[in-house]
């Protein structure tokens, strides 16, 4: 009794080992902080949205919180595709049996998140041209000449870099913790999303706080809730979420 109360007893090598993966996968997991900031663009691409045109159809417009659905579709279908077709070919080539690496896979998900920011960041600034050149600088509830399926792209693209990037990251964890430890490797995703939340949150609040203190028009809403087509002498630059 009093040996298993000592706290200067040796832990098992069970437990060592265990620590010891767990600390081996801490870098990997951190960098894939990032890659879920990105999904905090969901809220301004509603607002966005709503300032547009949003016809599928000439009697159907989809709803502007709808267009995340685009995300799943895509994420759906490269998860087919990439299963059925690519693993196949890539795997004569490069020996291993799911064909890339985990590592791989989600350094190409980081790539191709930042790819879905970068075109984001443009169609943004098609936008707001288009509602000043229109003559909507004043009026946030103007609908711009443009429409909506312009986002299908970038919702595109964050569906294939979370497919494969979130794919290859719980198949990481699975393949270095050992088999005892299988359920804290999904936890410790859930926890991943959760940490970058809190980052997109902190970030969006810094960039809001700043341009507050030099531009009239906050960081992407004005007081109503609504979102600015043009801020009074400079742009308010939403883009620190993006390109982080």
């Amino acid at each position: 009794m009093d040996q298993a109360s000592n706290p200067w007893n040796l832990s098992s090598v069970e437990r060592v080992e265990s620590l010891k993966a767990l600390i081996r996968i801490l870098p990997m997991w951190s960098a894939g902080f990032m890659m879920f900031v990105d999904m905090n663009v969901f809220a301004f691409s509603v607002l966005q949205t709503k300032t547009m045109d949003r016809h599928i159809f000439p009697h159907f417009e989809l709803p502007a919180a709808s267009f995340s659905v685009f995300l799943i579709i895509a994420l759906t279908i490269w998860i087919t595709f990439y299963d059925r077709v690519f693993v196949p070919l890539l795997s004569k080539y490069t020996g291993r049996p799911r064909g890339l690496s985990p590592v791989t896979r989600m350094g190409i998900g980081l790539a191709v998140s930042c790819m879905s920011m970068a075109l984001s960041a443009i169609t943004e600034s098609i936008r707001r041209k288009r509602a000043i050149a229109e003559g909507h600088e004043d009026d946030p509830h103007a609908l711009v000449n443009m429409s909506a399926m312009w986002f299908v792209p970038q919702y595109a693209l964050l569906g294939v870099a979370e497919a494969t990037h979130g794919v290859g990251q719980i198949e990481f964890f699975y393949t270095l913790l050992p088999k005892s430890m299988a359920s804290i490797a999904s936890a410790i995703c859930t926890v991943g999303t959760a940490v970058s939340s809190l980052i997109g949150s902190f970030l969006v609040s810094s960039e809001d706080w700043l341009t507050s203190r030099g531009v009239v028009c906050r960081f992407y809403q004005t007081e109503n809730d609504e979102l600015p087509h043009v801020a009074d002498e400079e742009e308010c630059d939403y883009r620190l979420l993006h390109e982080s």
